[in-house]
């Protein structure tokens, strides 16, 4: 994933709102002794279109800030917290939720500009709240870690980010944010 090069692995997401991050604080107190590794709440974001690797940031920079955006602020609505990204091979904790049509046509309004080759797995709303190896599995599922929520959260936002290896794991960086319009336009 990670090449020596000057390129950087940019992606566009909806930062988590305030309210999300202290959802996902609770979750984190409530299972602290469990063998994962937690995302920190500034890093914790909804993917729109997923990490490429780029070698002109300035450019998509400047596109980012160019492109019209016409979906209002909307909510998002968690559902449920799981495993994932698979049942088969699951490796992380997340939060899932219906995929409501604002963010369906938000999602479509950033690929339009953007032109990034689709992902084969149909989208759908989630957020990462934790990473884990394999062999811990069995010991999270005993803790009854899954489960239904009720987590609403506005998205007012939307960034450009960067993602960083550290050590094992990843940080992300805001490079660029935009603020939704108010109201929907055409």
């Amino acid at each position: 994933m990670y090449h020596a090069s000057n390129a950087r692995h940019i992606f566009i997401a909806i930062p988590a709102p305030d309210r999300l991050q202290d959802h996902a604080r609770r979750v984190r107190g409530q299972w602290m002794d469990a063998q994962v590794r937690w995302i920190a709440g500034r890093d914790l974001h909804v993917t729109l279109v997923p990490p490429w690797e780029s070698r002109g940031v300035g450019h998509d920079i400047d596109r980012f800030k160019a492109m019209t955006i016409t979906t209002a602020p909307f909510v998002l609505p968690f559902e449920r917290i799981g495993f994932g990204p698979s049942e088969k091979n699951p490796w992380l904790i997340w939060a899932e939720g219906a995929t409501t049509e604002p963010l369906q046509q938000l999602k479509r309004e950033i690929e339009t500009v953007f032109q990034k080759e689709k992902d084969k797995r149909p989208f759908h709303l989630h957020v990462t709240l934790a990473r884990f190896e394999a062999n811990v599995l069995s010991g999270l599922k005993r803790k009854k870690i899954e489960g239904q929520i009720s987590w609403r959260a506005t998205a007012n936002t939307i960034a450009l980010m960067e993602s960083i290896r550290v050590g094992d794991g990843v940080e992300y960086r805001t490079v660029v944010e935009r603020v939704l319009p108010p109201v929907a336009t055409q």
